[in-house]
Order: C-alpha cells, then structure tokens, then sequence
C-alpha cells in the first residue's frame, strides 16, 4: 500500500521542509511555503530463487541443489601445435604464398614477450607469438616462425635455419655469422642463408637480397 506525507514547499525556489516556516533558509523570502502531499509507492520485493509450492517460493539448502557437469572445449598445447601443422599442410593458412618446410612432428608453442636485455633458445620449430623488442635477442636452432612484431636480433645456429615473419621493424637477422641490420617489412618474408648469402623471399614467392626487401 503507497504511503503518503505531508511536506512545505517555497513556492519562491523550490526548497522544501517537513515543517512550515515563516521565512525560507535558501531565499530569504516570508510566508511562501505551501503545503504538499507526497505519495510514497513501496518498494518493489525481488524474488528469491528456491522452489515454487503454489503462489510461495519455498528456499532451497545449498547442499540440496544438484549439480550438472558442463562439457567444455579445453585447446591443450597438443592440440594447437596439430591445428598449427594441419594450418601450414593446407595451403599455408597463416604464412600463405612462402614455401613453408613440411616436417612431420608438431611445432613447439612459445608466447614469452622478450624485453631489453633479454634472451631465449629455440631448440625446436617454434611459432613464436610473443613481440621481439629492440636489445632482445632469439638463438634459433631450428625454424621460427613469429606471428608478432620484430625488432630485435634472432641469430640462427646453424645455416640451415629459417626464419619466417611478417612484421619486421628495423630487426637484425644473423646467420652462420653474417648479419643483415634494419630489416624492414611488412609483407610475409623468409630468411633464409642460400648461396653463401641472407637471402629472403617474400609472398609473391620472389627470392630477393635483403637489402632490396621493404
């Protein structure tokens, strides 16, 4: 049921009060509060959750409500690494257009952001989802494939090493101790060590020399 009370108003400004008054406190004025009947509807009760016995909800013990086990998709490491290795067997999905090497084993999953001063070792065929930053450095013993930024420097181990990418920001690229500086592109690019040489193809499946890659 709505309750009502009764309140003054300044008829000068607005100001109200639960009494009458001769002169309002906010203007200064005499004699301009009138009275006012205010309607208070009640508040609106939510329900609460439990079981229904005829118009009455009827709360419900914790320790008596039954549970349900969900099935959920759980994408373990396994499981991306065969995803990724299924991506580079049909048409490259995510390097499309570069002559990826097709090794039967799965790629190792690496998604450590490396910072100024630091280092890592890749022994394995890595996708790499981190950002190399500038003063970071990655050893490669096998082929990497960087799927973010690349400022640093990756070394290759040994001269059969690849490495893949496709955005490169002024990266040094070292292989069997020769070294390319300013590595500048944003098409998808490997670089490779080919005719005692870096060399480097892009999309377009055209070998190029480093130095002309932009």
């Amino acid at each position: 049921m709505a309750k009502t009370k009764t309140v003054y108003v300044c008829s000068n400004c607005g100001a109200d009060s639960p009494k009458w008054l001769g002169k309002c406190p906010n203007c200064g004025e005499w004699n301009t509060y009138v009275e006012e009947i205010v309607t208070k509807e009640p508040a609106v009760k939510r329900p609460v959750p439990g079981i229904m016995e005829g118009n009455k909800i009827r709360p419900v013990l914790l320790r008596d409500i039954t549970t349900e086990e969900e099935a959920r998709i759980d994408l373990k490491d396994d499981e991306l690494k065969s995803l990724i290795v299924l991506l580079k067997a049909k048409k490259r999905v995510i390097f499309e257009g570069l002559s990826l090497p097709k090794k039967e084993h799965a790629l190792s999953i690496q998604r450590e952001q490396l910072r100024n001063g630091e280092e890592i070792y890749i022994e394995n065929e890595t996708l790499f989802l981190g950002t190399v930053n500038p003063g970071s450095y990655v050893y490669c013993h096998d082929n990497v494939y960087f799927l973010n930024t690349v400022k640093g420097t990756i070394i290759a181990m040994n001269e059969n090493v690849k490495i893949y990418g496709h955005d490169f920001q002024k990266a040094q690229i070292i292989i069997n101790q020769q070294s390319l500086h300013d590595l500048t592109t944003s098409a998808l690019t490997s670089v490779y060590y080919k005719d005692n040489q870096i060399k480097a193809m892009k999309e377009d499946g055209y070998e190029n020399d480093c130095h002309y890659i932009r």
